[in-house]
């Protein structure tokens, strides 16, 4: 029996993200867009992570479980709500846009 070779490929993300801090008077509200290769089983949560470590130290995002239980992690992806620790890249285009949202509903970004 012949061996199967072929690597599979990965994609290459486009994410999005609404940048802000309503705490800080000079912030302005701005996306900035972040490339990353998804990984098997990536969750936005693993690649929100990957593009602190490795691309920018100040991206701010809240989480506590990261087992879709306490809802720290929501956000809206493409518009629709979602947890970013249940929400498998592989499910999303390969372009999308994120922000999150004050408990008072004002957006802010991550």
């Amino acid at each position: 029996m012949a061996e199967n070779n072929t690597q599979k490929q990965h994609r290459l993300l486009k994410i999005s993200i609404l940048r802000y801090n309503p705490a800080d008077p000079a912030s302005v509200p701005h996306m900035q867009t972040f490339e990353l290769e998804e990984s098997d089983s990536m969750t936005l949560f693993i690649a929100l992570n990957e593009i602190r470590d490795k691309q920018d130290p100040s991206l701010q995002f809240d989480f506590v479980c990261r087992a879709g239980i306490c809802g720290s992690c929501a956000m809206m992806i493409n518009g629709k709500p979602g947890l970013a620790c249940r929400t498998l890249t592989r499910d999303l285009p390969t372009e999308f846009t994120l922000l999150t949202a004050l408990m008072d509903g004002r957006e802010v970004a991550l």
